[in-house]
């Protein structure tokens, strides 16, 4: 039994139920099982020398992503639906991907002799991830104006930059009156802004770039899967696993951002399993060009590389990621440093704490009548990331793909920490979390040290 893979992707598969049931709001119940599931998932992803995969993985891959195509399938729900006839379209592409993901099955695991044509393993999964793309970009036309300040906010400051005018700068409408305790702002950094820009000017919704991220996601998971030798199988499931997050379509018609920061991530492990160090650089700035919280995981990957490498791919990786972050929030930055800083930092800090998300420290407010200080929520998140880093530290190896997963291990743990002991929480914070367990998931699939699961060379640590 790979315990470890059966406790990785059953609390992949629950913990994406629970934010499908609860739209990532509290509730008593679902922050216990949530954090609950959180603790013991760290301890199997931290749990040191995993056996072989083997079958274990495409079993398991293969029940998950069935189990939330089912959910897709029968509750996928929008808030501010309006076109019934494209939701009717998303449906019916949800439902046709779960009865192709079963077709799939069959040919992966259907008792026969010799191996399923590759070639008929390759039309159907393409097929499943063409029906769930389908699914999610008819999202944006079944709902094309929802009211949530994150799409108001962000339309609004794709077309100030559209106008040549600074979107830090600008004025917006508060769509609550007044009754969230925030003010009306642009919170995102450039890496946001401008992908949604671009998407804005060339289709009309700034939420045809999270479709495109999710396409990048994709591609980014099944050449980690590749890379390692996986099966024509196994190569489409575990990019399927991502693509089942059954509320997925309601995520996308909130047009939460957080698609952008996950493709980002899955870049840089993909290019960090080539060794290509720069280009891993490169896409490691752009994910904190694209949200505060990303520097989290930027520390904890330069704390891996400096672990495991010499000094100079530390240099070379931290230089790159430098260069391109310069580059895309230099210039805004520059230009008026007071509102930027103001609506990027200062704003986003002096939020008040939020009693519906779901996080512990709504459930003390909630049930106990204890607020955190700030000053206590940020001291927590910072000793998860030094905690983070002791660990990569410790689990020290040659060996590439042990350290990438460890990194996916420190990555959860310290975004597991700061969420559920932070100001706010929702569902788009975890389902970006969820991505690390299914990077530790596409990087288990070797044999051993040096050799993916068919035999595929994987280089020693050179970088």
């Amino acid at each position: 039994m790979r315990w470890d893979l059966v406790i990785v992707t059953g609390f992949y598969a629950a913990f994406a139920t629970l934010l499908e049931r609860t739209t990532g709001l509290f509730t008593p119940w679902g922050v216990v099982a949530a954090f609950g599931g959180w603790a013991v998932c760290v301890a199997a992803l931290a749990w040191p020398c995993p056996r072989p995969a083997g079958r274990w993985l495409a079993v398991l891959l293969a029940l998950a992503t069935i189990h939330g195509l089912y959910r897709s399938a029968r509750f996928s729900r929008l808030m501010y639906l309006v076109d019934l006839e494209a939701w009717a379209l998303a449906r019916t592409a949800l439902l046709a991907a779960l009865l192709l993901s079963v077709a799939l099955a069959g040919l992966t695991f259907w008792p026969r002799r010799g191996r399923a044509p590759a070639l008929a393993t390759h039309l159907v999964g393409a097929a499943v991830v063409l029906a769930l793309l389908v699914a999610r970009a008819l999202a944006v036309p079944a709902s094309p104006s929802p009211h949530i300040d994150v799409f108001t906010s962000a339309t609004r400051a794709a077309d100030y930059l559209l106008e040549g005018r600074n979107p830090y700068a600008g004025a917006y409408v508060d769509i609550y009156a007044g009754t969230v305790g925030y003010p009306p702002g642009y919170p995102y950094p450039p890496g946001v802004l401008l992908p949604e820009a671009l998407a804005r000017w060339l289709l009309g919704d700034i939420r045809w770039a999270l479709i495109a991220a999710d396409a990048v996601t994709v591609l980014g998971l099944s050449c980690i899967a590749g890379r390692l030798g996986a099966a024509a199988a196994v190569r489409w499931w575990l990019p399927l696993l991502w693509l089942s997050f059954p509320a997925a379509p309601f995520s996308r018609e909130q047009a939460w951002v957080d698609p952008l920061l996950i493709a980002a991530v899955v870049a840089v492990v993909a290019l960090l399993l080539e060794q290509r160090v720069v280009a891993a650089g490169a896409a490691l700035g752009y994910a904190c060009s694209v949200k505060q919280y990303a520097i989290i995981a930027a520390t904890l990957v330069v704390v891996a590389i400096a672990v495991a490498c010499p000094r100079r791919s530390v240099w070379r990786l931290v230089a790159a990621g430098g260069a391109v972050m310069a580059a895309v929030i230099g210039p805004f930055l520059l230009v008026d440093p007071a509102s930027f800083l103001h609506s990027t930092i200062r704003a986003q800090l002096a939020q008040a704490t939020r009693t519906d998300a779901l996080t512990l420290t709504a459930g003390l407010m909630r049930c106990c009548d204890v607020r955190l200080p700030g000053a206590v929520m940020l001291a927590l998140g910072l000793a998860a990331v030094v905690l983070g880093a002791v660990y990569l530290q410790r689990a020290r190896s040659r060996d590439w793909l042990a350290m990438l997963r460890a990194c996916c291990a420190a990555c959860t743990f310290a975004y597991g920490v700061t969420f559920f002991f932070g100001k706010q929480a929702f569902l788009n914070y975890y389902e970006f979390l969820l991505i690390f367990p299914v990077l530790y998931l596409a990087l288990r699939n070797a044999s051993s040290a040096g050799t993916g699961a068919e035999g595929a060379p994987v280089p020693a640590i050179h970088i």
